[in-house]
């Protein structure tokens, strides 16, 4: 059974790194430079912070019925905010690249 204390970790850390993601997708975004290279390297960084962070919880906790259902909950939450992060990096490629055709 998903514990309080496992979905508040979920949501605490997703919510940390969609920060720390959209701060510097903005910062990216006002220069104009190498948009989907950061994309990607943000992607790579998520997913290596993310197995950090579930194998530093896999190591305090003991009870491995504790730690199958953090993992399920913290991959649901990941891949939700994988797709709006998604979704958030399509429709600004999509704003800046109506910006430039209005700019021709």
């Amino acid at each position: 059974m998903v514990t309080l204390t496992d979905i508040s970790l979920c949501a605490a850390y997703a919510l940390l790194q969609a920060l720390a993601y959209v701060w510097a997708f903005k910062a990216m975004a006002r220069t104009q430079q190498r948009l989907t290279l950061f994309a990607l390297a943000a992607g790579a960084a998520r997913m290596l912070t993310s197995a950090m962070f579930v194998l530093a919880y896999m190591l305090m906790v003991g009870d491995a019925g504790r730690r199958r259902t953090f993992v399920v909950a913290f991959l649901v939450c990941y891949l939700l905010t994988l797709t709006f992060d998604v979704a958030y990096f399509i429709r600004t490629q999509n704003n800046i690249g109506l910006k430039k055709n209005l700019n021709k």
